[in-house]
């Protein structure tokens, strides 16, 4: 609302009325203006908007429907998992009739410990048992009598890790979806959570054919069930049952157990059958409509229309500035206001020939005055755009999002991590053998050699007593092809450890000398300063 109140003002002034706005004027012009409304909007991440992209969106769609044909994967085979976060005390807001002169508020236990949660559903309409992680590192037994189905993990913080990623797709998704499996191949849905995608998680998913299909990045807003439809009713329901049981007493704390007994509830009444088949449909993957989702975010350039997905432009520029109704044998002619240049000038001749009424006068004057709103308009848009684009340019180290497609967690990218990684060990441990000479690694016998870029002799004398050690090992390290790569790597490793093992005895060494030098300092010191007086011989 300050906005529209700020363009008003704008607009005042430029038709000569320097008095301001007043405090009421936008319920005002609200109570004019029927057809206009107020509505809170919630906010949306600058990433997931940049994600809300037609082709990102079209390709997730054509991904997951060519998939689906390939393996000939059933719906019953079809999921979506994802995780969600709790906190054990807090409570939503809450509507009250309360006297207009008394202000009240609602107390909470103000637990705020972190609970994840993984919930997986089915495409007709199945849910997993629920994978609850507190935070802790002993399981009570009390947990298990309260908890009627489902697991419960731990770990350090609360959240999930690549180790409880692993843990839930081997002992609660395989083998809860494989006694109902109707095909050979099933389908998971993810997102790019970093435990979800693991080497390991990949590799299990292969090797019992589990066909995991990760989400575009920053779109789960919009195409993961979970997301769409589940978890806000989730957590309104766990929200009210804490809100019931902290109502009438406010030094009630919520601890793990009170959590799983107040979860069960809100998951029985939230996570339903029907609820479930709705927010697959509302991602247009039951039944497959991709333009549920794809008409709200419309290509910016269209270059083929086809009749599934195809933007209609109405054009709101009339032809000509008049408009002619025929009743019977008479004829009745409608001015119309101005919508371009061309329709102004036309009107402005017919007012100085005097072919036209007063009307016409009134519509060219009611078009100057929409043509200055829509540039004051303008004008406070684009400075608005000019103090944003000068904010960006003050920013020296800005982050490219990275508005990635969807993906298929296959073998080829298992491989391609494997070989990632094997090349990131290898440059380790090869940046901690650049003193070496190349000699080392092509010849049978090689040779230590200085390097050009030594020059003092005091680097020189380093060196050479740095790679003493490396004199005394096998040539076959390098070369030989009978080395397997266990004892090359365990030799590698002593290597190493020698050389760090050498340099922290020279550093003790140096600090040794050095302090002993110190006390000879001052011991010289103190002798020159005081005379050594004799005892006096005694006489007996």
């Amino acid at each position: 609302m300050e906005q529209v109140r700020s363009i008003a003002g704008e607009l005042l002034i430029k038709k000569g009325d320097d008095k301001p706005v007043g405090v009421n004027w936008p319920q005002k012009f609200l109570k004019r203006h029927s057809d206009i409304k107020t509505v809170y909007i919630p906010p949306l991440d600058k990433e997931r908007a940049m994600a809300q992209d037609h082709d990102i969106l079209a390709g997730w769609f054509n991904l997951f429907q060519s998939l689906k044909k390939e393996h000939g994967i059933e719906i019953e085979d079809i999921y979506n998992m994802d995780e969600k976060g709790f906190m054990q005390g807090v409570v939503a807001k809450l509507r009250v009739m309360i006297s207009k002169y008394e202000k009240a508020h609602m107390t909470q236990c103000g637990n705020r410990e972190w609970v994840s949660l993984i919930e997986c559903i089915s495409m007709d309409g199945k849910v997993l048992k629920p994978w609850i992680i507190f935070k802790g590192k002993l399981q009570q037994k009390i947990w298990y009598e309260v908890l009627k189905e489902g697991h419960i993990a731990l770990s350090e913080n609360g959240w999930t890790d690549n180790e409880l990623g692993l843990a839930w797709i081997q002992k609660c998704f395989d083998p809860e979806t494989k006694v109902c499996q109707k095909g050979e191949y099933r389908m998971l849905l993810i997102d790019g959570h970093a435990s979800h995608i693991t080497t390991k998680v990949i590799d299990y998913c292969i090797s019992q054919k589990i066909v995991l299909l990760c989400l575009s990045a920053h779109t789960t807003h919009l195409l993961q069930p979970l997301d769409v439809g589940v978890f806000a009713p989730l957590a309104t329901a766990y929200k009210a049952h804490v809100q019931r049981v902290t109502r009438l007493g406010g030094s009630y704390s919520i601890d793990k157990t009170d959590f799983l007994e107040l979860y069960q509830q809100a998951w029985h009444e939230a996570i339903t059958p029907p609820n479930i088949k709705k927010t697959w449909t509302a991602t247009g993957l039951l039944p497959f409509s991709p333009a549920l989702v794809l008409q709200h975010f419309p290509p910016v350039k269209e270059l083929e229309q086809s009749q599934q997905y195809k933007i209609f432009i109405r054009s709101t520029t009339p032809s000509e500035a008049t408009v002619t109704y025929i009743d019977s044998d008479k004829g009745l002619e409608v001015v119309l206001t101005p919508a371009n240049t061309s329709q102004v000038q036309k009107l402005i001749r017919q007012a100085i020939k005097g072919t036209t009424s007063s009307q016409v006068l009134q519509k060219v004057g009611k078009a100057a005055i929409r043509a200055m709103a829509e540039s004051t308009i303008q004008d406070v848009t684009n400075q608005e755009l000019l103090e944003l684009n000068r904010r960006k340019k003050q920013k020296i180290n800005r982050i490219g999002g990275n508005y990635g497609t969807a993906r298929v967690m296959n073998q080829q990218i298992v491989d391609e991590r494997r070989e990632n990684q094997q090349a990131k060990v290898w440059q380790k441990e090869v940046n901690s053998l650049l003193r070496l000479g190349p000699e080392l690694f092509t010849s049978k016998s090689p040779s230590i050699r200085k390097r050009a870029v030594v020059t003092s002799a005091q680097q020189t004398k380093l060196w050479n007593r740095e790679v003493k050690d490396l004199l005394r090992l096998d040539p076959e390290l390098f070369t030989s092809e009978s080395m397997t790569a266990s004892s090359r790597q365990k030799k590698k490793k002593q290597l190493i450890v020698r050389l760090q093992i050498r340099q922290l005895e020279q550093k003790q060494k140096q600090k040794q000398e050095q302090e002993r030098n110190n006390v000879i300092s001052i011991t010289g010191q103190l002798g020159r300063g005081m005379r050594i007086r004799r005892a006096p011989k005694r006489s007996y």
